[in-house]
């Protein structure tokens, strides 16, 4: 289902955008969940999709103007070229309705060897970065020359740019996209059932039948080779983000694609295999049979191996535990039944081949990725699994969590990490005081959901002091389904015989050493913990997701208001300038306001209340004497001051008689019906109340990426203030967030307002309530949301935070003057602590023993009497 939109039109190149509908429908079967081949035969076919329609639009054909052109400097995120570095054929920014594939296919004036085809595409209103699209080659199919079709999940623009040899001049050229449709989650069950194989189980199979396979392919009926003496390992290219109920809208797409855009008999594949371990039939003509296919480029290969298209990109990502297992059940079963060993070699189509390669040992390519290529041969790999099976050894799961480690010990628990584990969606931790291996996952065991960046990890607490634990670790696949097996040996932890640090007894000095963590109250992004990740090269995304986990980044524009609580007057003065204008709000009538009066200059305007009757305003001026009321100018509500421009600068006179520039415009503004009182408010942009902020929370020296997470968060933080209910949306004080305006902006914050323009963090579509301290001193504190979690923060401990540990000394007057209640202080005992980190982590509450009473004060309100820099803190 595909289509695009009208753009520049380039010569010699056609666009073809396939419309099929339903095509990325699910199968029924996997909306259901149900095992294809493990039904009752003669259930009832699944409902066919409606056929491909394919529309193209032709491009007149001529000589491209942009052949022979050398690449550009390559912009961040571009692939490199080698030999292919001249531009000969370019399709520019075409908006296209919803497509989930596109492809690329040209009739001649390519040597695929000197080719290089590269596709971006626009989804969410962003272009993602260039992507090579790998040249796929079929000679034996005829057809069309042409890439690999590349999965984009949703996607509603194109851009496409052929690079080769100077002389090149491509014909014939064409962009294929497949459009997407919404998953038919209510499909009934339905398929055919296949009897199984005697020597090796038949895993499930889709059946085309059941996934909704084009049944116009032919491919002569069709041709086999006269054996199976291997099998090909691919990528279909694209998203790893596909849902379950998506994948047989893929295969469908590729489909489409292959037998529309490349013009083959059908599929070029033999078996897809998704991410959740579902195998599909791919080409027709039996699945038990040496169909051939059009998978590897050679003719020989393709009549007498098997093509296994495995369904994503794997260059960086592991292919998941149950796409593992299932190709592994395949392999070893399509083997079984033609008799082959799992290793070892042998020569087809002018090619030595392992019995099991990857596509890139038959042409030169880079399917199917560098990391699903090194499992083809790695200890454990596919083919030590497939031997496995073959020799009918156990296919037991051996595999183990690795990485365990043990920090934070206190006398009632400690954290444990863990490495992540390919495919793993969740963890069962096991800990108890016995030294046996568990069988089971009982009352001692937790669950833990895998996290989206970082390590696995669990705090364990409530434990008893003064014991040894034994803890264990092993991963379950989405399907609830443990993919590894308990650890050997466990980890051992022995906890502290009793809590230390946490009761004092008031000395003679009357003076208390305290230490400490951290400064501020912990929650979210740790500013220090953002500049010493900046320092390791991690990007300002990377830092935001650790601190604020489950959100996603977002865009949002417009203005913002401000209230200036510097400003403790009820008038608002500006400097005199040019290009100055007053605006009644309520009226929306606006004056330009004079520079001189009187052939003087006018040094000061002022908004001020009138009279005795302060509900009314006026607006003045004043050369080099008092105030003059302007054309005797006097309303109700709002009034304001703006620039010639909505960035440029209007100096405040605060009540000391300092200047502070702002940009927008400077309100004065009435808090209600009626009132007497005044505030002033800055109505100023959102990109430059950001320029205003970040200078004022960060140092503008500190490392880009840090200074880039905080204006995300700083803007986000802003823009979830902003509220119809007052007439104010956000202050500029620490009960907000520092806001100075355009006169505290620097080149280098600038610079991250600009690198980040628009964007926030959202949650469940709505923006995150970013909350940031100074330093959490190693573990942030948990907050009010779901992504305001407790994280271990290394990257707060660098050799630049004077504030990841402290010490500090606090007078037993001191607390007796916050609390005299108490009498005279005797003793101070901490009560409970919120468990993330060293010595228990923060103090919850604590007990202020006294000579006359004894209070219990939370840890943040002794954190404020002690005059300590946060709430974490031991004696």
């Amino acid at each position: 289902m595909l289509s695009w939109r009208t753009a520049r039109r380039l010569p010699g190149l056609t666009v073809a955008a396939l419309l099929v509908a339903g095509a990325l429908a699910p199968s029924a079967v996997q909306a259901a969940g149900t095992d294809v081949t493990g039904g009752t035969p003669g259930r009832a076919a699944a409902p066919t999709p409606p056929p491909v329609k394919v529309v193209k639009h032709e491009i007149p054909a001529q000589a491209a103007p942009e052949a022979g052109k050398p690449l550009a400097e390559h912009e961040p995120g571009e692939p490199e070229h080698s030999h292919a570095d001249h531009v000969v054929a370019r399709l520019t920014d075409r908006r296209l309705k919803p497509f989930a594939m596109l492809g690329v296919t040209w009739k001649g004036g390519l040597e695929s060897e000197d080719t290089v085809v590269e596709a971006r595409w626009r989804s969410d209103g962003r272009w993602s970065a260039w992507t090579e699209l790998h040249i796929e080659l079929a000679p034996e199919e005829g057809g069309l020359p042409g890439t690999e079709p590349q999965w984009v999940e949703s996607a509603d623009g194109a851009e496409v740019r052929v690079l080769s040899a100077r002389d090149a001049r491509p014909t014939g050229l064409s962009l294929t996209t497949v459009e997407a449709s919404e998953p038919d989650e209510s499909a009934a069950a339905a398929g055919t059932v296949v009897a199984p194989a005697v020597t090796v189980s038949k895993p499930a199979i889709i059946l085309r039948s059941t996934w909704g396979a084009d049944s116009s392919s032919s491919c002569s009926s069709p041709i086999y080779g006269s054996t199976t003496r291997g099998a090909v390992i691919h990528h279909t290219a694209g998203s790893n983000t596909y849902t379950k109920a998506q994948s047989a809208g893929i295969v469908r797409a590729t489909q489409a694609y292959h037998m529309k855009g490349r013009d083959w008999c059908d599929i070029g594949y033999n078996f897809l295999v998704d991410k959740y371990g579902q195998i599909f039939e791919g080409r027709a003509g039996g699945i038990t049979k040496p169909v051939r296919a059009a998978h590897s480029g050679n003719d020989k290969v393709n009549q007498e191996t098997m093509g296994v298209s495995l369904m994503g990109t794997f260059t960086s990502t592991e292919p998941s535990a149950e796409m593992k297992t299932a190709v592994v059940n395949l392999v070893s079963w399509r083997f079984a039944q033609y008799n082959l060993p799992a290793k070892g070699t042998y020569s087809l189509g002018g090619k030595t081949l392992n019995r099991i390669a990857g596509h890139r040992n038959v042409v030169s390519t880079a399917c199917p990725g560098a990391m699903a290529y090194a499992w083809l041969s790695a200890s454990g790999g596919l083919r030590d699994r497939v031997a496995g099976r073959l020799a009918g050894t156990s296919t037991a799961i051996t595999a183990q969590v690795g990485g365990r480690a043990v920090s934070n010990v206190t006398a009632t628990g400690f954290d444990l990490t863990w490495s992540s584990y390919p495919g793993a969606t969740r963890y069962q931790v096991h800990v108890s005081t016995s030294s046996s291996r568990p069988t089971t996952c009982g009352t001692s065991c937790k669950t833990v959901t895998a996290p989206t960046s970082g390590s696995p990890r669990l705090a364990v607490r409530d434990l008893t002091a003064g014991k040894t634990y034994y803890a264990w670790v092993r991963a379950i696949s989405s399907a609830g389904k443990a993919i590894t097996v308990w650890q050997t040996t466990p980890k051992t932890v022995k906890l502290a015989t009793a809590p230390t640090g946490d009761t004092v007894t008031v000395p003679s000095s009357r003076t208390i050493p305290v230490t400490g963590h951290g400064y501020g109250h912990g929650i979210g992004m740790s500013q220090h913990g953002a500049q010493g990740a900046a320092k390791q090269g991690v990007t300002y995304s990377k830092i935001l997701s650790h601190y604020y986990p489950g959100t996603a980044l977002g865009t949002k524009a417009g203005s913002i208001r401000v209230l200036i609580s510097q400003d403790t007057s009820d008038s608002v003065v500006v400097a005199g300038r040019t290009g100055l204008t007053f605006r009644n709000v309520a009226a929306n009538t606006k004056v330009a306001l004079p520079t001189t009066a009187g052939g003087k200059t006018i040094t000061r305007w002022q908004i001020v209340q009138l009279g005795s009757n302060k509900t009314r305003s006026t607006l003045q001026y004043r050369t080099d004497g008092g105030y003059l009321t302007f054309r005797n100018m006097v309303w109700v509500g709002d009034g304001q001051f703006e620039g010639p421009s909505t960035a440029s600068t209007i100096s405040l006179i605060l009540p000391d008689g300092s200047a502070a520039k702002y940009r927008g415009a400077l309100r004065s503004a009435v808090p209600y019906a009626g009132s007497w009182k005044r505030d002033t408010v800055d109505v100023v942009s959102i990109e430059s109340y950001v320029r205003g902020v970040i200078a004022a929370e960060m140092p503008s020296s500190w490392m880009p990426e840090a200074l880039k997470a905080q204006a995300v968060a700083a803007r986000t933080y802003g823009v979830r203030s902003i509220t119809s209910s007052r007439y104010y949306d956000i202050c500029s004080t620490t009960s907000c967030q520092v806001y100075r305006g355009a006169s505290s902006e620097t080149t280098a914050t600038n610079a991250a307002v600009s690198g980040t323009a628009g964007r926030i963090l959202t949650y469940e579509g709505k923006p995150a309530f970013t909350q940031f301290s100074s330093s959490s001193g190693g573990y942030t504190a948990p907050g009010s949301q779901p992504y305001l979690k407790a994280v271990i923060d290394t990257w707060d401990d660098f050799s630049g935070n004077p504030h990841h540990t402290w010490t500090a000394s606090v007078t037993a007057s001191r607390i007796e003057k916050a609390y005299p209640a108490i009498g005279t202080l005797k003793q101070l005992k901490v009560l409970t602590r919120n468990g993330h980190g060293s010595w228990g982590g923060r103090v919850s509450t604590i007990s202020l023993v006294g000579s006359t009473k004894t209070v219990t004060i939370t840890g943040n309100q002794a954190r404020t009497a002690f005059g300590l820099k946060s709430s974490w803190f031991r004696f």
